[in-house]
């Protein structure tokens, strides 16, 4: 087992990172294509009822499958470690030269990359509906008001979808390492690590303060037709608490991956 773990520190190369990556990403067990097809039938759906619920409605209702990114991102990052149990992979990926860590961190990466394909497309299909309604009120120049606060908020929202896998993740790897009451363990770890992570964000955030903070711009609409005009204010967000809170979601991820090897080499 001495040699296997020293073998194991070698890491990912860049072919096996690749086929590790390419498993990950047609790989069913985090529902994926339920999630994308779900997604697709719905904004398929609303552009039929476009000429009976009105481009306003159509427009709001188009972002509904952005509220459900985050639970599937919990779920999949939860079934990303499950299925290596489930399906008596544990033991093969200890004898890889692969740390779990890596191994965690490529699941991590293809649940994010799943979530943002997810959320383009609805955020392409708000666009298109919302452009619809813009042009009815002879509203235009959206783009250029949204762009500036456009990278601050895909940043925001990334980072969201990472801690609540990394979370999900931390849940699955503690199920692994108890006998018995896993459910119940892992329930009790996923709400432990969020209450801790509320907690130790903020306190951490104080040796951040001298992050710049994130800058949204905030808009409305006011006015009608040729009078309609576009009302920007500020939206300012502290960065330190942001900070931290990814700081402590590494150190989840770290003890986590741990707990697995530690399974694993059981």
């Amino acid at each position: 087992m001495a040699a296997g773990a020293s073998q194991r520190r070698t890491g990912l190369t860049g072919r096996r990172f690749g086929l590790l990556l390419r498993k990950e990403l047609t790989s069913l067990e985090g529902l994926f294509p339920v999630l994308l097809g779900v997604t697709l039938l719905w904004e398929l759906f609303l552009v039929t009822r476009r000429p009976t619920w009105g481009p306003g409605a159509v427009a709001g209702l188009s972002l509904i499958p952005l509220g459900l990114i985050p639970f599937w991102a919990m779920w999949a990052g939860f079934q990303s470690v499950r299925a290596e149990w489930n399906g008596d992979h544990a033991q093969l990926l200890l004898t890889l030269p692969v740390p779990f860590w890596q191994v965690q961190g490529v699941k991590l990466l293809a649940i994010w990359l799943q979530a943002a394909l997810t959320s383009l497309l609805v955020a392409g299909a708000a666009w298109l509906l919302a452009r619809e309604l813009l042009q009815e009120l002879r509203v235009s120049g959206l783009w250029d008001v949204i762009w500036p606060s456009l990278p601050a908020a895909s940043l925001l929202w990334g980072v969201l979808l990472v801690q609540l896998s990394i979370v999900a993740q931390f849940a699955s790897a503690v199920w692994r390492t108890v006998p018995r009451l896993g459910g119940l363990v892992a329930l009790w770890a996923t709400v432990l690590a969020g209450w801790l992570g509320g907690r130790l964000s903020g306190l951490l955030g104080y040796l951040f303060q001298w992050v710049p903070d994130l800058r949204l711009l905030g808009v409305s609409v006011q006015g009608q037709g040729a009078q309609a005009v576009f009302v920007r204010y500020p939206i300012l967000i502290d960065s330190g608490p942001l900070v931290g809170g990814l700081l402590f979601a590494l150190g989840l991820f770290w003890v986590g991956a741990l707990l697995l090897e530690r399974a694993a080499d059981v």
